[in-house]
């Protein structure tokens, strides 16, 4: 029976050993390990840069020089206390360390507003609470905020975003400013002018085009593309705003398809009242409309 416990004791020891379980007090563990890992690849960058992102995309990139960003490091506070697996954490990283070697780039993904950091290589782990201030003082530096970027951010950076991101971007604001118009006294001038040149409620027509979708919503709609001269002012920008929210809304396929079943001259018209009303034309993102100009 001794021989027996002795034997087993010297198996659980063995395993211990093998999967990393240290167990003499200056053994390397967790925090110790991720920091080495990151000297270590900091010690083979050429070059630092530090990113503010959003959805992976960098907003917002500044260099920093690598001797700063070692320095950095070096002063990183640690413990002993293992590097846990988040099991609730969301890890939806909105700030980037690149490591820039003379092969690649070794990514540092960090998350405020969990609290995560994901190494390149590694798993999502948790962010020790001793590295949160210092990791906000390290973009501070660079001028690039701890929290995530706001949606004024975003937009004024849409083009840096992946196509099906910038499109839901438009979709989501198309919406919100077609319920404002359907709902607020903003536009209410226009929507009256509208509602009299086409003797119709054209809040009401508006409305239910943008619930239904349908060829027969938009053919009601269209119906103040006919007059081109008296579509000016107040009506005009009304009209050429709510095509836009329409087409952004209801999204390029669904839109086109609809439009489609208007004649010739009816659909040239209305990309050119969409046109007009848009400030910056993105007809990449929605080809099959823009084939109707």
């Amino acid at each position: 029976m001794k021989l027996f416990k002795t034997v087993s004791i010297t198996a659980i020891l063995a395993l211990l050993v093998i999967y990393g379980i240290g167990l003499a007090p200056s053994a390397l563990k967790g925090e110790e390990i991720y920091k080495r890992r990151m000297v270590a690849h900091a010690n083979a960058a050429k070059d630092v840069e530090l990113q503010w992102t959003y959805e992976g995309a960098a907003l917002k990139s500044e260099p920093m020089g690598l001797v700063s960003f070692q320095e950095w490091l070096a002063r990183l506070p640690v413990k002993t206390g293992r590097m846990k697996a988040p099991m609730d954490k969301c890890h939806i990283p909105h700030h980037r360390i690149l490591l820039k070697t003379g092969t690649g780039v070794r990514k540092i993904d960090i998350c405020l507003g969990c609290d995560s950091i994901r190494m390149e290589g590694e798993g999502v782990a948790s962010l020790p609470k001793e590295w949160r201030a210092p990791i906000i003082e390290l973009f501070g530096s660079v001028d690039i905020p701890s929290e995530r970027p706001g949606k004024e951010v975003v937009m004024a950076n849409l083009g840096k975003l992946r196509p099906d991101l910038q499109i839901d971007l438009f979709a989501s604001g198309a919406r919100q400013r077609l319920n404002e118009l359907l709902e607020a006294n903003g536009y209410l001038g226009g929507v009256q002018a509208m509602s009299l040149r086409l003797e119709e409620n054209y809040r009401k027509i508006l409305g239910e085009a943008m619930r239904s979708r349908t060829p027969e919503a938009l053919h009601a709609l269209l119906k103040g593309n006919a007059d081109a001269k008296s579509l000016v002012g107040n009506a005009g920008q009304t009209h050429g705003h709510a095509l836009l929210w329409l087409m952004q809304s209801w999204g390029d396929d669904s839109f086109s398809a609809a439009l489609r079943e208007e004649p010739r001259e009816v659909q040239k018209r209305t990309v050119e009242i969409i046109e007009q009303a848009w400030a910056e034309p993105r007809w990449e993102l929605y080809p099959e409309t823009g084939k109707l100009r």
